[in-house]
């Protein structure tokens, strides 16, 4: 809990206190690890990473979590840096220093992934892709960012980051997308999802994150269509795993559509999803907790109370 809240400093003091009276344990040794990296203690961290086998797949998302963070840290630093500074020559070469760091831990950071997808695929986060990727493609290394690709594909075949960049890799210029083009080559590879919930839902997200409120309505309601969907249902999952897929997206299908109409003040669209959360319970408070936000939106307070 007190990593969640970033307390890094009692974080500390906890593991301490712990290993004082019962001395270092596996997990506490790599809760020390991940809490120096979150307080930004990357030195403490790589020399209680050196004492780990280095072949162990946690000590490796923990190798990759550090050179994330370091990566982080040094493009901040030369963010802040280029802000209203004056370059001379002892910034220019300082900046020189900092370039060619940030290189090596990118270079670090695609080999641990590439060991990690190797040993513990499940251990490799979207996220992780698309920093490679994008570090491949700014350096025009576009085989291996294919590579990359394909081989998280082969265990994540419906991963929307690996198929977007998929779509990406396969431009004439991966480097040189328009923001329009780009737009275009997220949507195919939405529409490459193959499971069916996933893909409407992506896609409604898509819509209503690109100020298309209206498409974006037509694909989460065709979540709320249970019937329409379990005609298209991806067969080789139980029934039961199946069916409890499909809820968990009508229910963030339903918040969105809530989220729409709320936002059009279509008051009309907000009673029916309001009245879809009574019958199925899809804002898990059996539709009170949609009423009290529609009562709200309305400045309807004592009703929302």
């Amino acid at each position: 809990v007190i990593l969640k809240v970033n307390a890094w400093t009692p974080a500390l003091a906890n593991i301490d206190n712990f290993e004082e009276k019962f001395g270092a344990s596996e997990r506490s040794r790599a809760l020390r690890i991940k809490t120096y990296i979150g307080a930004r203690q990357f030195d403490e961290a790589e020399e209680e990473l050196a004492k780990e086998n280095h072949d162990d797949p946690n000590i490796i998302v923990l190798n990759v979590e550090l050179m994330r963070a370091r990566i982080r840290q040094i493009i901040r630093v030369m963010t802040q840096r280029r802000v209203g500074e004056k370059e001379d020559v002892d910034t220019q070469g300082e900046d020189q220093l900092m370039a060619a760091e940030l290189k090596n831990y990118k270079s670090n950071l695609a080999k641990l992934v590439e060991k990690l997808l190797a040993v513990e695929p499940h251990s490799v986060q979207g996220p992780f892709i698309v920093d490679i990727c994008d570090d491949y493609i700014e350096e025009n290394k576009i085989e291996l960012a294919k590579n990359l690709v394909n081989k998280f594909l082969e265990y994540f075949p419906d991963n929307v980051d690996g198929l977007l960049y998929k779509q990406i890799l396969s431009e004439p210029e991966p480097g040189n997308i328009s923001q329009q083009r780009r737009k275009e080559v997220e949507k195919i590879a939405l529409e490459n999802i193959a499971d069916p919930a996933r893909r409407l839902f992506n896609l409604g997200v898509f819509y209503y994150q690109n100020n298309e409120p209206n498409q974006a309505v037509v694909e989460f309601k065709k979540i709320i269509d249970i019937e329409a969907l379990s005609q298209r249902a991806d067969l080789e999952l139980p029934a039961a795993d199946q069916a409890k897929r499909v809820e968990g997206y009508q229910r963030l299908a339903a918040g969105y559509l809530l989220n729409i109409a709320l936002e059009k003040k279509n008051w009309e669209m907000a009673s029916s999803i309001s009245n879809l959360a009574q019958q199925e319970n899809v804002d898990g408070c059996e539709g009170k907790f949609f009423d009290a936000r529609v009562s709200m939106a309305k400045e309807q307070y004592r009703d929302a109370t």
